[in-house]
């Protein structure tokens, strides 16, 4: 337990490279599609040990493999509160703590920002809020087995622009689509700091 405690405490410390407030975009198979605003704290709120689904039980010692940033979500960014509390429509956005690909111009990671459950409240159309609620659970089975926890992927570019992009689908038939876009490295003002 110590070790597990001080993983996950040095990690809280570090400061996440996707941190910041975004523009929230999911393009839903029947053409509708949704706009909200999230900002993230700046630094991780909890490890994620596992990144297959299979994996996440057990007792046996599993390192790392990503983190959960903690985010409050609202219609507009001026409606976002200064701090992730009861205020906020409170989510998390999961990110892999290694880098998948770097190129002289970006790196990109591996992570999940899934928005149908801020859609459900923020979207002021009734049509739209329904279509989000009915797809609940839909992901899990077209979600990469194995990065079951972190299916989409983050893109950080040299020029500190940063993108999150998920697709899910059924065979070939588009279920809905997440984009994610920086568009300010303001944060959230943290709980514990």
């Amino acid at each position: 337990m110590a070790r597990l405690e001080r993983e996950d405490s040095l990690l809280r410390e570090t400061i996440s490279p996707v941190a910041g407030t975004y523009r929230v975009t999911i393009v839903f198979g029947s053409g509708d599609s949704s706009v909200l605003f999230t900002r993230t704290e700046l630094h991780p709120t909890s490890s994620l040990r596992s990144r297959r689904s299979e994996d996440a039980g057990g007792d046996e010692y599993r390192p790392i493999v990503g983190y959960y940033l903690a985010t409050c979500s609202a219609a507009s960014v001026d409606s976002i509160p200064p701090q992730f509390s009861g205020l906020c429509l409170q989510s998390y956005y999961a990110v892999s703590l290694q880098a998948i690909v770097k190129t002289p111009d970006s790196t990109v990671w591996h992570g999940e920002v899934d928005p149908l459950v801020e859609v459900t409240f923020l979207d002021p159309r009734a049509t739209v809020r329904n279509e989000a609620h009915h797809l609940f659970g839909v992901s899990e089975e077209a979600r990469d087995p194995e990065w079951y926890f972190m299916p989409g992927t983050w893109a950080v570019y040299n020029d500190h622009r940063v993108r999150h992009d998920w697709t899910v689908k059924d065979g070939r038939q588009l279920v809905y689509q997440v984009r994610a876009e920086r568009i300010s490295v303001q944060t959230l003002r943290s709980r514990s700091r």
